[in-house]
């Protein structure tokens, strides 16, 4: 009854960093009564932060109405809500009716926390702030969910929030305390500006070099083809991640003139600007942003903020160490041993191909040299992993997604960038040391084989699922590194293995993806020259007469699932259609 009791107090344990596994009269009674005491004080400590949360939230008194101010936005997963008093954001997980994962979503959200501390941060170093993570209350769920509710887009509450794990992180929108507080004394208070871009791909892979226009740009044929848009942006990533001073700027004036979901600027944490503002409001959000340059011209606005987003993207706030040992190149694959069900119809590429080059119109992919340490050129490098041809990609995807799912692939790429080596056959032997050594003739026996690291082939027996296909929800398996075994699956499937290198492109693929879709923020307050001596050189821009702080982060790096390979087949197809489609009748 007292282990029970004791085992009861322990599971509050909110931080989940440690678990014990107590045996009868294994410890004192004050060491019991210690743990007792810590999982209470968890508890306690959770309560306290999940509490403050709703209290930001909330408007004071009454829990069915919210600030309006809290709304940051959504995707297809997550809602974002802002926190004023802390300064942060909290992140929900949204799901559909009846579809929330049993565990109130704990191990995925332990599963991202340690991805984003492992993984990430060894190829983003200080741009990225791991978040913390707190237990909310199921009924509080419900409140919130509906609170919301009339602020959330039409097209986005098909999903609520229910999940009872929710990660806190720190606001981009804001400058951190540790340069604002240096400026109290001289009264520099002044609003803080941020401009958040989603600059897309900056770099392609010498393999998927098929066409003149970079995959943003025929991006746009589809969205125009499906009413999204009713024309093209003229922003191009390439032209971003070139460093050169006007290919920034005219890429910066593309986003201006068609934020679509890739810019949005704030002002002390509101959104003033985004893809439903009206182009003739950016003058006076311009002007209330230099306010010492008031009554200056909008083209003298526009060249005061090109050069202050400029400058927060090309600058170095930050030197760590990257993860250089993951670039090493794979074993040779040809994109001719994919077969027709692996590859696009020729004759629509062929099509879109003679399409594109009669329409004069082609992406610049020269890229100059960005300085490594800076926001673009740790995301360029993150995009510059190693993975074939995305033809490869989707074939090895095809031949394994029986076999292996999230779980099976992050717990191995996490094992791997745990290493101070990072040498991956070194990591796949690790992560199967659990395993049996050897499968018997039983059909009960385990469905792994052990690695042997002398043979060259380097082979991993991978996960199989279960019969009902539910292999890709994230289990507490994922933080043991464990591999279930499935007992009643053919000898056919026991028997597929997965090279080291074709689990490299399948991991590379899915982390230069993240770093395709990753969002910049920077941060920006005008202060008087006075202010400068107080505060880092790095932090501090100056152009046209005038001062900022600044600050730059990255957010939207989450673990991309492994079908969004599938995903991406898709929008290949349907860009090559919309291409076609609408270029016949411009051409």
């Amino acid at each position: 009854m007292y282990n029970r009791r004791l085992a009861s107090q322990l599971s509050l344990i909110s931080d989940g960093k440690t678990r014990m596994v107590l045996n009868e009269g294994s410890s004192s009674g004050e060491t019991w009564i210690r743990e007792i005491d810590a999982a209470e004080r968890a508890k306690q400590k959770n309560d306290r932060a999940w509490k403050f949360v709703l209290d930001q939230i909330f408007i004071a008194g009454d829990r069915r109405s919210v600030k309006e101010c809290v709304y940051r936005g959504e995707g297809n997963a997550n809602l974002v809500l802002a926190l004023p008093c802390e300064r942060k954001v909290v992140r929900f997980r949204k799901s559909l009716p009846g579809k929330a994962d049993p565990d109130g979503g704990e191990a995925r959200t332990r599963q991202e926390n340690q991805f984003l501390r492992v993984v990430i941060l060894r190829f983003l170093g200080e741009y990225v702030q791991p978040p913390e993570i707190i237990r909310g209350r199921p009924e509080d769920m419900a409140l919130l969910s509906e609170a919301i509710r009339s602020l959330r887009p039409e097209s986005r509450r098909g999903k609520d929030i229910v999940e009872e794990y929710v990660t806190k992180y720190v606001d981009y929108a804001f400058l951190p305390a540790k340069l604002t507080d240096s400026l109290q004394q001289y009264h520099c208070s002044r609003p803080t500006f941020c401009v958040e871009i989603k600059p897309k791909q900056g770099f392609r892979h010498e393999s998927d070099e098929q066409f003149q226009r970079c995959t943003y740009c025929l991006t746009q044929y589809s969205k125009m083809n499906s009413g999204v848009i009713k024309s093209r942006s003229t922003y191009c990533p390439f032209d971003l991640f070139s460093g050169d001073a006007e290919r920034m700027k005219k890429s910066i004036h593309g986003l201006l003139k068609s934020p679509q979901n890739n810019l949005r600027i704030f002002k002390n944490g509101n959104i003033i600007y985004d893809c439903n503002s009206n182009p003739d409001d950016l003058e006076y959000i311009l002007g209330e942003w230099f306010v010492a340059s008031r009554y200056r011209s909008m083209e003298q606005y526009l060249k005061i903020f090109v050069r202050l987003v400029s400058t927060a993207l090309l600058r170095e706030f930050h030197h760590t160490p990257m993860n250089e040992s993951a670039y090493c190149p794979l074993a040779r694959i040809s994109s001719q041993d994919c077969d027709n069900e692996t590859r696009i119809e020729q004759e629509l590429v062929v099509k879109a191909k003679k399409l594109l080059y009669l329409s004069d119109c082609e992406c610049n992919f020269i890229g100059g040299d960005l300085l490594p340490d800076s926001v673009l050129g740790r995301i360029r490098r993150m995009q510059q992993l190693p993975y074939y041809s995305t033809d490869i990609v989707y074939k090895i995807y095809l031949k394994y997604i029986r076999i292996w799912n999230d779980n099976s692939i992050y717990s191995s790429m996490i094992r791997m960038h745990s290493s101070k080596k990072n040498e991956l056959p070194i990591r796949i032997e690790e992560l199967c040391e659990r395993c049996e050594s050897a499968r018997t003739k039983d059909a009960s026996s385990a469905a792994y084989s052990s690695v042997n690291p002398s043979e060259s082939t380097n082979t991993l027996k991978p996960k199989i699922p279960g019969k009902n296909g539910n292999n890709s929800t994230p289990s507490a398996d994922f933080r043991s590194n464990k591999l279930d075994r499935n007992l009643d699956e053919t000898e056919g499937e026991i028997n597929i293995v997965i090279t080291n290198d074709e689990l490299r492109a399948l991991q590379n693929y899915l982390l230069a993806t993240t770093a395709k879709d990753c969002s910049i923020l920077m941060a920006f307050q005008e202060i008087d020259s006075a202010c400068i001596p107080n505060v880092a050189e790095p932090n501090v821009v100056e152009t046209d007469q005038l001062s900022f702080l600044v600050n730059v982060g990255i957010l939207d790096v989450d673990p991309k699932s492994i079908h969004c390979i599938k995903k991406h087949r898709k929008r290949d197809i349907n860009v090559l259609v919309s291409v076609t489609k609408i270029l016949e009748k411009e051409v």
